[in-house]
């Protein structure tokens, strides 16, 4: 059976190269194209929307639960309700700018249905807390960090790059704490189609993943990483994705403090100043995996500390994946004085 999903896996990765190779055509022809402006980092209208051939690739990939789960394909039924109404909205903003209204309602009614899935699975927060406000919390991060991850969709690579790292992360982390296989498949699943996309959207881009890719696949991600905690690994949850709320989490919040229009675009992220300041797209990229791969491994050390009962090293673990991030921050902020 394992040949099967490894086959279901490695096709939906070559079907969804093929259709990035289409849809750049598609696109090209009806004008559906990134066009520069100031807050960009590229100089070439770019075909944007290269997330429908991820999304498609991976309800394809999808087709073993129904022959081999028909009996537990209800959470993963759900995911798949909520991530063809999410890609259809976020697509139509590729294509014409959605109001912020009406996004925001769409994250967060889709993200209901992600609280649903993972409260099947655990309570995230040790059953502390009643159903009602647990529900709404878990709803309130979804929706919070499908925005995040798509705040970091700003330069070629980044996205198709965390995708995979954390596609990948959350598979072995599954696998080393026994989660059901359904949710490992559907890690390396993500994987293996997004692999597909990279080699279009690696620097420079011939194809960007669009909204209906960067919203969709944070939807899944964010998803996946409740389901984790849980399960009862809400540390190794929260060290995973720590870039993300060290760089789209604090140029935030301190737009908020500002009271700036946080909604809108801007180029204050930390990797795009790193750009703007002369690092190519694939150094920073590259320089992001590399801290991903530091925060992996603290991430393992935290599950070994979790197993064995050490919790007060996984607090340690927390901590130390913050100081991780904040040297990256610190690294890529460095260009920019040089270049002063």
């Amino acid at each position: 059976m394992s040949f099967i999903f490894i086959t279901y896996i490695v096709a939906s990765s070559v079907l969804c190269y093929w259709l990035c190779g289409k849809l750049i055509t598609f696109l090209n022809s009806k004008n559906i194209l990134d066009t520069p402006n100031h807050r960009s980092n590229h100089i070439h209208p770019t075909p944007t929307g290269g997330g429908i051939a991820i999304l498609f690739s991976f309800f394809m990939g999808s087709a073993p639960f129904v022959f081999f789960y028909s009996n537990a394909v209800l959470a993963p039924s759900l995911l798949m309700l909520a991530l063809s109404a999410l890609t259809l909205i976020s697509f139509r903003d590729d294509i014409k700018e959605v109001s912020i209204g009406i996004r925001l309602i769409s994250h967060i009614l889709i993200a209901t249905l992600g609280a649903m899935v993972v409260l099947q699975n655990g309570s995230v927060f040790m059953n502390y807390l009643p159903y009602s406000v647990e529900f709404c919390l878990i709803t309130l991060m979804i929706a919070g960090f499908i925005n995040l991850f798509n705040f970091m969709d700003g330069i070629d690579g980044m996205t198709g790059m965390e995708t995979i790292f954390l596609s990948l992360s959350l598979a072995l982390g599954f696998y080393i704490t026994d989660v059901q296989f359904s949710y490992i498949y559907i890690s390396l699943l993500l994987a293996g189609c997004t692999a597909g996309f990279l080699k279009y959207n690696w620097h420079p881009a011939k194809l960007f993943i669009g909204d209906a890719g960067s919203v969709s696949i944070g939807f899944i991600i964010a998803t996946l990483l409740c389901i984790w905690a849980a399960k009862g690994y809400q540390a190794q949850a929260l060290i995973l994705p720590m870039y993300y709320f060290a760089d789209a989490g604090v140029v935030l919040f301190m737009r908020i403090v500002r009271l700036e229009k946080f909604w809108l675009p801007h180029t204050k992220h930390f990797f795009q100043i790193a750009v703007r300041s002369g690092s190519t797209h694939t150094q920073v990229v590259l320089k992001v995996l590399q801290t991903n791969i530091m925060l992996l491994v603290v991430c393992l050390a935290s599950i070994h500390a979790r197993q064995i009962n050490l919790h007060l090293f996984e607090y340690i673990c927390i901590f130390l994946s913050v100081i991780i991030c904040v040297a990256l921050v610190k690294s890529l902020q460095a260009n920019k004085s040089q270049k002063l």
